[in-house]
């Protein structure tokens, strides 16, 4: 893609409220990246709190987070969503449609800088949240590692510490063609950490805000929340996160 030295406003994307479970009001906008990919991002509303900001995971799209949405605005929060280049309705980097590629995995931090850009220029009200579902947790935690400024961050079932062997092992069993010799030579880099994540300070947060590795189930970390052992967060029960 030619880099087009900067981002711009596309206009307004579709947005398929139906069935979606979204609040009244919802809609989506397109996005255009540094290196000229077109994103779509969907606002699905605004609340007194902030904003809470969605990194989906693999494959998703900003209509499956509907009811998530709904559940924070009536907890008084904002929120907002991404198609990730490759899926939703954002662009396809191949001829095939049906083929999520990436050149890199570092490329996601581009989509996410025009999702930045687009909160900051459409005014989402702040402090902002992160909410990051598998692969959206592994963009996510570079974005944290990069800087970004958040008040606090929940992860659903983060894709972190991936047994490679094993997916090595089962991918170049599975892939046709050209694809099956990079797993099997090992050639295949991935972004998350070998170690665990330790509980620690965001950048810019609060001081009882934490960054915590939680474990599926247990996913609503809010800010304040206190660590047991294993510095896993003692989470809410199911339902958006209580962030204050």
């Amino acid at each position: 893609m030619r880099d087009t030295g900067g981002m711009s406003g596309t206009g307004i994307a579709p947005f398929f409220a139906a069935d979606s479970g979204a609040p009244d009001g919802a809609r989506a906008v397109w996005r255009q990246t540094r290196d000229g990919v077109r994103i779509r991002i969907g606002e699905f509303g605004r609340g007194p709190k902030g904003t809470v900001l969605c990194f989906p995971g693999r494959t998703e799209y900003i209509e499956k987070y509907g009811p998530t949405a709904r559940d924070f605005m009536a907890a008084g929060y904002g929120f907002a969503a991404i198609d990730w280049r490759g899926q939703g309705l954002a662009d396809r980097l191949l001829s095939d449609p049906r083929l999520g590629h990436v050149d890199r995995f570092a490329d996601y931090q581009r989509d996410v800088a025009a999702f930045l850009a687009h909160a900051g220029e459409a005014g989402l009200p702040k402090p902002w949240f992160l909410l990051a579902h598998s692969m959206g947790g592994a963009i996510a935690l570079q974005s944290l590692e990069a800087g970004l400024e958040v008040r606090a961050a929940a992860f659903s079932a983060p894709m972190w510490q991936v047994a490679m062997a094993k997916v090595r092992a089962i991918a170049a069993n599975v892939q046709p063609g050209p694809h099956a010799p990079a797993f099997r030579s090992g050639t295949v880099s991935w972004p998350w950490p070998r170690r665990p994540v330790p509980a620690r300070r965001l950048p810019g947060a609060g001081p009882k805000a934490r960054l915590c590795r939680i474990s599926a189930r247990r996913w609503a970390c809010r800010a304040g929340g206190t660590r047991s052992r294993g510095r896993r967060c003692r989470s809410p029960a199911p339902g958006p996160p209580r962030i204050h």
